[in-house]
């Protein structure tokens, strides 16, 4: 159809061939055993279902880890243990997964159209239009945006999103050649520089987490690493919307930011959440 011959100028046949191979498995699902929840249960629903099986991993893992150290003594290794235990033991909060699911609509929509044109089959005929169909905004809260990724610098999106009384920045994953550059920097790096506030970031984690921290006497910025690429690209993310979101946050008494992306720009999200 129309939308099929507008994809092929867009999109190599290898991807077409792999989007239609998805489709298919997609619209017969029910042939592979497969159970479409998202239309049985509401969305944080699953999303709860989600973060209990994330928490049996980790309480997997964690009895794993156990078992290694068991003949280990050392007090770090220990209260890191007990952290882990602890926090595996809460149930997410309902706003919690609220959030999880409102926000996942902001992961996507930085995407632009000609990606959710394949994965949904919604055709919004420009980036912006896809944004504003996906988060429900309205354009005059759409504070920044760019579309065009290079290395360490990926596409992202800052907006007011009055409804939940937040500052957003969404920061997208890896779709451009650009932004696999980035991901081939995966050496680690420190996620903090000297001008940061170091106990801050030691304020706002638990004992545990302290505990984890690879340098031995967790006084260093250097303790703290990630994904090279991520980092340098959270790095240049903070430096050009810095000033804008502290005049949002200024302007707009009582909303929160908050900072989210899908895989690269998920890692990128959390690395600025850690020196903001």
């Amino acid at each position: 159809g129309p939308q099929r011959s507008l994809a092929s100028f867009m999109v190599p046949s290898d991807i077409l061939e792999a989007v239609d191979i998805l489709n298919n498995t997609i619209n017969n699902f029910q042939n592979h055993g497969i159970v479409d929840v998202m239309k049985m249960y509401p969305r944080w629903t699953v999303f709860q279902a989600a973060y209990v099986l994330a928490k049996l991993q980790k309480a997997w893992h964690i009895q794993v880890k156990r078992r290694r150290i068991e003949t280990d003594g050392t007090n770090q290794k220990k209260q890191s243990i007990e952290y882990l235990i602890q926090k595996t033991s809460r149930l997410p909060s309902k706003d919690l997964l609220r959030d999880l699911a409102h926000y996942s609509s902001y992961a996507t929509a930085i995407y632009g159209w000609k990606v959710l044109a394949m994965l949904t089959g919604t055709i919004y005929g420009s980036d912006m239009a896809a944004l504003l169909g996906k988060t429900g905004l309205d354009p005059v809260d759409i504070v920044s945006v760019r579309w065009d990724s290079e290395p360490h610098k990926p596409a992202y999106f800052l907006a007011r999103d009055h409804e939940n009384q937040s500052i957003v920045l969404s920061i997208r994953g890896t779709i451009t050649m650009k932004d696999v550059l980035t991901d081939l920097f995966f050496e680690e790096d420190s996620a903090l520089q000297e001008e940061d506030d170091y106990d801050a970031l030691l304020a706002k984690m638990g004992a545990g987490q302290k505990a984890t921290l690879e340098d031995k006497d967790n006084t260093c910025p250097n303790s703290v690493r990630a994904h090279q690429g991520m980092v340098h690209s959270a790095r240049e993310i903070a430096r050009e919307t810095r000033l804008e979101v502290e005049a949002l946050l200024s302007t707009n008494e009582g909303y929160r930011l908050v900072l989210l992306g899908h895989s690269m720009g998920g890692g990128a999200a959390a690395i600025i959440g850690s020196f903001w």
